[in-house]
């Protein structure tokens, strides 16, 4: 037995629950509904302004690296204008850089020019090697060579002369012919024994009977890069 109105009480009471779930879900659903960009320009200005932020950051940091480039210059000048024992060691380490490559050098020397032969069919004989560069720079070496460079690449005492195929790697740069060889040191003794044949019997050998471009000439104010790769040394001993 219920009281009057009671089923009509219980009804009303039911549809509340029921109303305030479906507007509950309803808000959730609301809630974690993916956006839409409205605007497709939007993501393009973003990405502009990464950008723009990124080079910002990559300017600061070239400015930040100029400064202390700077500092350190200021600092090396410092130093030798101090004490007499800093400049011996400031002089002893640009030495030291000068003889292991690490710098620029600029001075009189010889320039060579080898390549494969323009009018044969490239052989074993016709085409320039890494053996023949290295027969050079040793020659070069034993001549009173100061600096040596191929193709741009500085020859140091680690330097690896190698080919891959028929492409040639020096310092692991790859490099083809024509190679341009730099030969920085006393000209005329320089000159002189690339132009005897009794030092460099095959290549002369070739360059006779296959037309390989072998061209050696003398030039003043030649200029040979500085060392950029790596030294792997476990020991060594420096001695000036």
């Amino acid at each position: 037995m219920s009281w009057p109105g009671e089923n009509s009480f219980y009804t009303k009471i039911s549809l509340l629950v029921i109303g305030i779930a479906a507007g509950l879900f309803v808000a959730a659903q609301a809630k974690t509904a993916p956006t839409r960009v409205t605007n497709p320009v939007s993501p393009f200005i973003a990405l502009r302004e990464a950008r723009k932020e990124l080079l910002n950051q990559e300017d600061a940091l070239n400015k930040e690296s100029t400064a202390l480039s700077e500092e350190i210059r200021l600092l090396q000048s410092a130093i030798t204008r101090n004490t007499s024992l800093s400049q011996d060691a400031v002089t002893f380490v640009e030495e030291l850089r000068r003889r292991t490559g690490l710098e620029k050098l600029e001075s009189d020397g010889i320039e060579i020019t080898l390549s494969d032969s323009p009018s044969r069919i490239a052989t074993p004989n016709s085409i320039a090697h890494a053996s023949d560069i290295r027969d050079i720079t040793e020659l070069a070496w034993s001549t009173g060579a100061t600096a040596i460079a191929v193709n741009g690449e500085r020859i140091v005492f680690t330097s690896s002369i190698d080919s891959v195929i028929n492409t040639v790697m020096i310092n692991n740069v790859k490099t083809v012919p024509p190679f341009t060889i730099t030969i920085l040191g006393p000209t005329k003794p320089l000159f002189e024994a690339f132009n005897d044949a009794t030092f460099l019997p095959n290549l002369f050998q070739r360059v006779r009977d296959e037309n390989l471009v072998f061209q050696v000439a003398v030039k003043r104010g030649l200029a040979t890069p500085a060392y950029t790769g790596s030294f792997t040394v476990r020991f060594g001993k420096v001695e000036l």
